[in-house]
């Protein structure tokens, strides 16, 4: 009987035993699950976190890239208004003085010419007035705290200035369909003139540009799809030109049109001298004249923009004034660039002192164009851009023709021009009579 008792007594503690094993089993199982599970959600909710974190970085960053990229076209526009009162003071007839009243025409030269001389970041704030060194705060509008943009933390702490460019740049579209380009030379010699040009280097058409390419071989209607056409006026006298020299065929003068067709060769073309001398003979208009000399050029331009930053390349040689002289007056040269047939084209010329442009030859242009080096602030983030910013009105509405008549009626008009009669600002001639005749030799 007792045996039995201890047998039901061991089966019982046997049996208890195992619920015990099986109870911790299941508990040890909870415990890791929790465990698990309490990983992943950290792990999740550190990503979301990490993530969330990197997004606000870089929206914050975003917005101190713009805002200081802002600061900096801020500089621009305040470079541009300084750049237009120093050219109009320089029109007057105004020198520099450094002494002068702050916000006058000579202060304002005179701190302009230091500028650029010495290479200053200060040049347009203290031209200005708006500070006597350092950078300029931008404040958008007047107030205290959260109405002061200055709490922001935007300025612009750095515009360089230079009047001599190593090219001149420019964009012809259907807006802007005409550029004059006066070929003004600096004087790398020092010796107060500038120095003669005897060639360009001329280049037009961008990976920027809309259109896919195509060769002009031949003239097109159209080409909106195409590697635009350019046509190159060439102005150029003679250093003793007056206008009664346009009487005696155009002796002393050189107007020449360039029709330049894209081709399909590699490297640079050269338009000689000669191409240009008989250019400017022509008599008929260029897209219906077929005789010798008066043929579009077909200019190199590349299929890809692997290293080169345009398609079509050309230098253009200048031969001499008709006169036969040997020295050219680089005041009285320019070119006229126009898309004859519409499109869109980036554009850049480099003045050379050699025939051809070889390397080395290269002239700075001066005067013409400004360059405009500003660098924003926003916060501890910097922007820098650099831009052109024309010193002369050279997309001015340029006549396309002198005179054009259509149908069979007479053209009865008289046309005349004179070189005794001009306006002016002082007030001594206001205005030129309309009708008269025409001075003798004219």
């Amino acid at each position: 009987m007792l045996n039995k008792i201890n047998q039901a007594y061991s089966k019982n503690a046997i049996a208890k035993t195992k619920q015990k094993q099986l109870a911790t089993k299941n508990g040890a199982a909870t415990f890791y699950v929790v465990i698990f599970t309490t990983l992943l959600v950290t792990v999740i909710v550190t990503s979301f976190i990490r993530v969330i974190l990197s997004e606000s970085t870089r929206t914050i960053n975003a917005d101190l890239s713009t805002s200081a990229y802002d600061s900096a076209l801020a500089g621009v526009e305040e470079a541009k208004i300084a750049l237009v009162r120093y050219r109009k003071c320089l029109d007057e007839g105004y020198t520099a003085n450094a002494t002068a009243a702050v916000g006058s025409c000579e202060r304002l030269i005179a701190d302009i010419k230091n500028g650029i001389a010495n290479d200053s970041c200060d040049t347009i704030g203290t031209a200005l007035g708006r500070v006597t060194s350092g950078e300029v705060v931008i404040q958008e509008q007047s107030g205290t705290g959260d109405n002061n943009s200055s709490a922001y933390e935007q300025a612009y702490t750095c515009i360089k200035i230079s009047e001599q460019t190593e090219d001149y740049r420019a964009t012809l579209n259907s807006t802007t369909n005409t550029r004059l380009v006066p070929l003004w030379a600096a004087d790398t010699n020092s010796d107060g003139n500038r120095e003669q040009v005897r060639a360009v280097k001329f280049s037009w058409y961008t990976g920027e540009n809309t259109g896919t390419y195509a060769n002009n071989t031949t003239i097109p209607s159209v080409s909106s799809d195409k590697i635009p056409a350019v046509m190159v006026d060439v102005y150029q006298t003679d250093p003793t030109f007056n206008l009664a020299q346009l009487s005696v065929n155009n002796v002393g003068t050189n107007h020449s049109e360039l029709l330049l067709l894209p081709g399909s060769s590699t490297g640079i073309t050269t338009v000689p001298a000669s191409t240009v001398l008989e250019a400017s003979n022509k008599t008929v208009p260029v897209n219906a004249d077929t005789s010798a000399g008066h043929n579009p050029v077909l200019i190199s331009c590349a299929n890809t923009l692997d290293s080169a930053e345009f398609r079509c390349s050309s230098v253009i040689n200048f031969p001499a004034p008709f006169s036969g002289g040997s020295t050219r007056n680089t005041e009285a040269l320019a070119l006229r660039l126009s898309l004859p047939f519409g499109g869109t084209a980036d554009l850049a010329v480099t003045l050379c002192s050699t025939a051809g442009c070889p390397e080395g030859s290269e002239i700075p242009f001066d005067g013409l164009q400004a360059q405009v080096d500003s660098t924003g602030r926003a916060n501890d983030l910097f922007r820098r851009v650099e831009v052109r910013v024309d010193l002369l009105d050279s997309a001015f509405p340029f006549p396309e023709y002198a005179l054009q008549q259509t149908g069979t009626a007479d053209l009865n008009r008289t046309t005349w021009v004179t070189d005794n009669c001009w306006t002016a600002d002082n007030g001594t001639v206001t205005a030129c009579n309309n009708s008269g005749s025409a001075p003798a030799g004219l």
